[in-house]
């Protein structure tokens, strides 16, 4: 599983003082160059204890088997030393092609890739393929569709004339470590993976008697073995069972196990690291005082001259990052990020934070998680706790988290969206632990949605008027939208989705789109005509009123008997209401089916209004948390299949003979629904 091999590499974001180290050796290495960039060729280092493991002599029903997982750092004498082992066999066709190709990620920069054996076995006959496998030097480039250049190289190696039962055996050592962590070392450990292991071996060489470690499995300890100068950190797992992952689990949940060591010690350590970092005494170039100095004259308050510089940083610097070596946690001068107009998420923010300064308004950096969240308060203090940087400031008692690789932002200070991060570390001096972000108001993900019929005579076309509402986070992806796909793909995209409920249903002209960016408040507005919404065939017309828009929020999770925590969109706000406006009186008699369905997670309200030639419902969504527990997920399920009956709501009407024709079943039927759930 190629999967399998990306994970189990061990990257340690971990500091040397020299860029590479050298393997303890005998032979004399072997370089091999391609396109600049190289590996060599060594056996074994001496300080390595090499494990034994035994081939599968059953008849296996998953693609390969990971008979062994060994990973080995050596930080003694100053050094970093990363060694990994695994041992996989090919059970099927399928599993061939997977482990016939085997890759290994090193920065050049910094690392040495040496490789020590590649051994196939077929039959108990091993053969050494280190000095036939075709091994390849290829620049990676995965993460530059997400606007990242990291100067990662990838060694792909090649295997051939592979059978299933064979047996590929790989060594191989990565030496050095990025310097910018100025002398503190950090090593992480996978533990599980979603396929299962047969044998796992993890161990750390030091000469701290007292490292500091951490696992996320509270009842996972490892051995420590003292010696005179140094001492032994080790774990020894068998069978090591696949990780089943349910699906919707929240950004911060890690679903697999994972152990880390580093020396770092305190979150204070880890600002005193940091703090030189986002330091630059160069002054602002003129251009660069020149817009600050337009900015002063146009702004009315300290609060608008923020909410400039932060509309400046986030759409004149585009969103690209060269993050090689020393710059993967160092950014660039805010000189230096204004002259090439682009920056990463480190480099938007020290550009924020100078301009800023200029205008004697003191903010700072701030360390957040993508990844982990809320979670890093159980993380041991490191900067890989950390994977992406904003701007925080206080102003008149308040605090303000901005994220300069957003776009989009606009209003004031109070009405831009904000991400929920949960936990952040200020990079200011005294600061000695994690700061809490808050989590968005409720009013920060509001959505609405109008659909209004007007009907005439049966057989004649009807018009139908949709309007949108996005308030500040959603507002703000909505633009990103249409700054993407443009107006006219907007335009295409929403007639499509009508089209399929009425195929007859054409635009009347491109919608209307209205941004209030002073409120951050975009508004839309789009005309169709049906031709064909009339069934002239049938005695009853069918009037959909489903609340579709909501469904976004109420998608049912795939696994339903949980183990793991389902994923909420924090105060998430919807409202959706479609109206008939009718040419003839209809006896509605429907207020019976009004509708409230209450969760801890979320609630729901359904009401319906009628006059004698009207009829409108309204369904209403907020969330009310950001997860629901696995203990609590099955009640959240079924109060969320309710809901999703509860939103494909329509009633028939007697194009003849206007009455109560809705439908006496329909009505019956969420009639025993209401009190179900209450």
């Amino acid at each position: 599983m190629r999967i399998l091999a990306s994970l189990i590499l061990l990257i340690s974001f971990s500091t040397l003082a020299t860029a590479t180290a050298t393997a303890t050796a005998t032979a004399t290495a072997t370089a091999t160059s391609q396109a600049g960039f190289s590996y060599q060729q060594l056996p074994v280092p001496s300080w390595v204890e090499q494990q034994k493991y035994q081939p599968l002599t059953t008849t296996e029903s998953e693609p390969v088997s990971y008979l062994l997982l060994d990973e080995q750092v050596n930080w003694l004498n100053g050094e970093y030393q990363g060694y990994t082992h695994i041992a996989m066999q090919a059970n099927t066709i399928a599993g061939v092609e997977q482990t016939a190709q085997y890759k290994v990620s090193f920065a050049p920069e910094y690392q040495q890739l040496i490789f020590h054996s590649i051994l196939l076995t077929r039959d108990g006959q091993a053969k050494e393929q280190l000095g036939i496998a075709d091994i390849r030097l290829v620049q990676r480039e995965q993460e530059q569709e997400q606007q990242i250049y990291n100067g990662y190289v990838t060694a792909m190696v090649l295997l051939s004339d592979m059978q299933p039962g064979d047996i590929v055996d790989i060594q191989y050592s990565l030496n050095g470590a990025n310097p910018i962590y100025a002398g503190k070392r950090s090593a992480y450990f996978p533990l599980n993976w979603s396929v299962p292991v047969q044998q796992l071996n993890m161990r750390l060489l030091t000469e701290q008697h007292n490292l500091a470690f951490y696992s996320n499995n509270s009842q996972i300890k490892p051995v420590q073995r003292r010696f005179a100068q140094h001492s032994e950190y080790s774990l020894q797992q068998k069978q090591v069972a696949a990780v089943k992952v349910e699906d919707k689990y929240p950004p911060w949940y890690n679903p697999f196990e994972f152990i880390e060591f580093n020396e770092f010690g305190r979150w204070q350590d880890v600002v005193s690291w940091a703090l030189p970092l986002y330091q630059f005494d160069e002054p602002l170039v003129d251009e660069l005082q020149q817009l600050v100095q337009t900015w002063q004259q146009h702004a009315s308050s300290k609060e608008e001259y923020i909410a400039q510089v932060v509309r400046y940083v986030q759409n004149d610097i585009r969103y690209f990052g060269i993050e090689i070596g020393l710059n993967s946690h160092q950014p660039y001068p805010p000189n230096t990020v204004f002259a090439r107009k682009y920056g990463d998420c480190k480099d938007k923010t020290t550009l924020m934070i100078a301009l800023l300064a200029e205008a004697g308004i003191t903010a700072y950096p701030a360390l957040v998680s993508n990844a982990s969240r809320g979670s890093i308060v159980d993380r041991l203090p490191g900067p890989i706790a950390f994977d992406h940087v904003i701007t925080w400031l206080s102003l008149d008692g308040k605090d303000y988290w901005f994220d300069g690789t957003r776009s989009q932002q606009y209003g004031s200070l109070q009405q831009k969206g904000q991400q929920y991060f949960q936990q952040a570390l200020l990079v200011k001096p005294g600061e000695t632990q994690l700061t809490a972000v808050p989590m968005p108001s409720a009013v920060d993900a509001r959505l609405e949605s109008n659909e209004s019929y007007q009907l005439g005579a049966v057989g004649e076309p009807v018009s139908l008027t949709v309007q949108l509402s996005f308030q500040q986070y959603e507002a703000e992806s909505f633009r990103n939208m249409l700054a993407q796909h443009g107006t006219k793909e907007y335009a295409a995209h929403l007639t499509r989705i009508y089209q399929q409920q009425y195929p007859g249903a054409d635009l009347v002209d491109e919608p209307k789109i209205t941004d209030d960016k002073a409120s951050n408040h975009l508004q839309v507005e789009a005309n169709f005509t049906i031709e064909s919404f009339w069934d002239t065939q049938a005695a009853q017309q069918e009037l959909i009123l489903f609340g579709d828009y909501l469904e976004r929020f109420l998608q049912l999770p795939e696994n339903t008997r949980r183990k793991m925590p389902l994923y909420v969109e924090p105060n998430a706000q919807a409202l959706h209401r479609v109206h008939y406006q009718l040419a003839s009186p209809i006896n509605w008699q429907l207020s019976e089916l009004k509708l409230d369905i209450d969760n801890p997670a979320f609630s729901y309200q359904r009401y319906i209004d009628t006059s004698d030639t009207s009829i409108t419902i309204t369904h209403q969504y907020g969330s009310k948390a950001d997860h629901v527990p696995a203990a609590q997920a099955l009640d959240y399920i079924k109060a969320l299949k309710k809901v999703r009956e509860a939103l494909y709501y329509s009633v028939e009407i007697d194009k003849d003979e206007p009455g109560d024709t809705d439908g006496q079943q329909l009505r019956d039927r969420l009639k025993q629904l209401l009190k179900r759930s209450g």
